[in-house]
């Protein structure tokens, strides 16, 4: 599998919510040999530690390394993470903009549906913020 020589090199980082574990991924590098595709959590199994998953930002996201070239594969990646239904964390809605740096993004805004590419550079500043539970009322 080329992903166990592209991984050990990989330091752009996909921060994807825990909900989206067992979906398969219909990208053509994650194609298995019946015909089906991986998900994050098979990958994690068949490639043990080449590939982990870890809790990001708060219990609802986990973060994983990925080999992302230079030649325009993180919008490939992106549209396809949009096409799931899932909204760009650092997408801030001006069109021909810059988008959100990691110090722009509102981590306490995020509804769970979010996702973001990150430098090695960038997830360091992620934060680990506390979901807070709502209190019920008696």
């Amino acid at each position: 599998m080329d992903l166990r020589k592209e991984l050990p090199d990989a330091y752009t980082y996909i921060v994807v919510p825990k909900a989206v574990l067992d979906v398969p991924i219909e990208m053509k590098k994650m194609l298995k040999e019946d015909n089906t595709y991986y998900t994050l959590n098979e990958l994690e199994k068949e490639l043990g530690d080449l590939f982990v998953l870890t809790n990001s930002i708060d219990d609802r996201f986990v973060k994983f390394r990925w080999s992302i070239p230079m030649n325009g594969e993180e919008a490939l990646i992106i549209g396809y993470l949009k096409s799931k239904g899932l909204v760009d964390m650092r997408d801030n809605g001006i069109n021909d903009a810059l988008n959100y740096t990691v110090d722009e993004i509102d981590f306490n805004a995020l509804n769970g549906n979010e996702f973001g590419v990150f430098n090695a550079h960038e997830i360091k500043h992620l934060p680990w913020v506390e979901v807070k539970e709502e209190m019920e009322i008696i």
